[in-house]
């Protein structure tokens, strides 16, 4: 699929970027139809306003040598800022690793100013041998929209490591490495393993490389050998260089006790800076095995007792007596925590609901005490007050939402009759400052009160 981006120019301000950002996502936004239609390229050079040009420091590489590849975008200076699209390069059939682009520059180029302006640098690695063109960076001219430019075409050759190649050597094991091994522990007893942890280090990726086999030469008699182990892979860009390590593990079982010096850890690789194999290894480590502390199993099927019948002397078989304890006990200690739990979640659910139960009557009580002396607008603010706040703790209803939905709560709750009551009420319970209402009559605090009081009663019966 093929991707537009909308590439900015003198990008030197926060909001030239944004700008940018906002453009491209636009451009992102396209339609199918859009990204997917074919275009047509001419190659530009100077002194044309606006060309494009890509730099390769080598034309022949090796397979799964890594090179960095600069596309590079030159606009004549008196052109100004420009905004432009741009076709991305496909790297199909490469490995590839986007580095750092330098900054912005001014040259001078058959005599006219240009603004270079790098579009991106790759760092990449060919998977396969052969002629292989590399892939273009076409650009939409900004003044002149549906012509693209782009630059002449480039091949890169890419040939295998001469042969014929060293044992133990890997395809992937191409570039400069490095390597170093460490002993977790140096003093360990016979039947522990002992684990090398070893670092490769190289400027090339490293996913696929492999270690030549462990040779412990002499001592191949005195230990159980396991196959490597690969752990954390990191992969780093700086200056446009790939920096990355690899761990590993090797396991070693000594069935001797001994002083022992490891041979080190080896890798064939194939460097094509000096075009030369190489066998990189690690330093030689010291390892001390001290006699096993476990006493040995004693197999009692291989014991022939038929020596022993006609002496006093008899084999001793260990038996181990374990402490026992009957199940009904068992079932009880198991069944005390679970029984503990149930009982402290009932009492705290009883006390929530008396607590409950007791802050809702206090609330009914200083209510109807209020509607007893409900004369000026200050006291039916207050009751307006008390009334919601029954109504959200006893029946969770609540008021401030739109009339239908209020509607839906009070049938959920009340009687029809209740509800023609209740539902006038509730214009006056949105109201939140006393000075913007008319105050509510006793007639509406005595029907209101004797409603609620029937509900409370009814929940207070049903909680009990």
């Amino acid at each position: 699929m093929i991707s537009h981006l909308l590439h900015p120019l003198r990008m030197s301000s926060k909001n030239t970027l944004c700008l940018s950002w906002m453009l491209c996502a636009c451009a992102m936004l396209s339609t199918p139809a859009a990204l997917a239609q074919e275009i047509t390229t001419s190659v530009a050079k100077p002194p044309d306003d606006m060309f494009v040009d890509v730099h390769i420091p080598e034309y022949q590489i090796y397979l799964g040598e890594t090179i960095p590849i600069e596309y590079d975008v030159y606009v004549a200076s008196n052109r100004g800022q420009l905004f432009y699209n741009a076709q991305e390069p496909d790297f199909s059939g490469w490995y590839t690793l986007e580095g750092t682009a330098p900054q912005a520059s001014h040259v001078y180029i058959s005599g006219k100013s240009y603004l270079k302006e790098p579009f991106a640098v790759f760092l990449i690695t060919p998977t396969k041998i052969g002629q292989i063109p590399l892939p273009p960076l076409n650009v939409e001219l900004p003044y002149s929209p549906n012509s693209w430019i782009t630059h002449d075409p480039h091949i890169v050759e890419v040939i295998p490591p001469p042969t014929p190649a060293p044992k133990d050597f890997a395809p992937a094991n191409i570039g400069v490495f490095s390597i170093h091994a460490s002993l977790l522990r140096e003093n360990i007893r016979v039947g522990h393993a002992a684990i090398i942890q070893i670092t490769l280090e190289a400027n090339a990726p490293i996913a696929g490389v492999q270690l030549a086999p462990y040779d412990l030469g002499p001592y191949d008699d005195m230990f159980k050998i396991y196959p490597f182990t690969k752990d954390a892979l990191k992969e780093n860009i700086v200056n446009n260089t790939i920096h990355a390590s690899r761990q590993f593990r090797l396991r070693l079982v000594p069935l001797q006790p001994g002083s022992y010096t490891l041979p080190p850890v080896k890798i064939v690789t194939f460097n094509p800076k000096i075009h030369q194999y190489q066998t990189i290894q690690s330093q030689p480590l010291q390892l001390q095995v001290e006699p096993s502390n476990t006493p040995a199993d004693i197999n009692i099927q291989t014991i022939n007792t038929k020596l022993f019948q006609n002496d006093d002397i008899i084999p001793i078989i260990p038996k181990r007596n374990f402490i026992t304890y009957p199940s009904w006990l068992l079932l009880v200690l198991f069944s005390i925590p679970p029984l503990a739990l149930a009982l402290f979640i009932l009492l705290y659910e009883f006390k929530k609901r008396k607590y409950a139960q007791h802050r809702l009557l206090s609330m009914m009580n200083t209510f109807e005490q209020l509607s007893k002396n409900a004369q000026n607008t200050d006291d039916a603010f207050i009751q307006l007050q008390s009334i919601r706040q029954i109504l959200y703790s006893c029946f969770e209803l609540q008021i401030g939402v739109s009339e239908s939905l209020l509607q839906k709560q009070l049938s959920s709750l009340f009687s029809k009759q209740e509800c023609d009551i209740l539902f006038p009420l509730s214009q006056k319970l949105r109201i939140q400052a006393a000075s913007s209402h008319k105050p509510i009559s006793k007639n509406e605090l005595n029907s209101i009160l004797n409603i609620l009081k029937k509900h409370v009663k009814n929940s207070n019966q049903g909680s009990k």
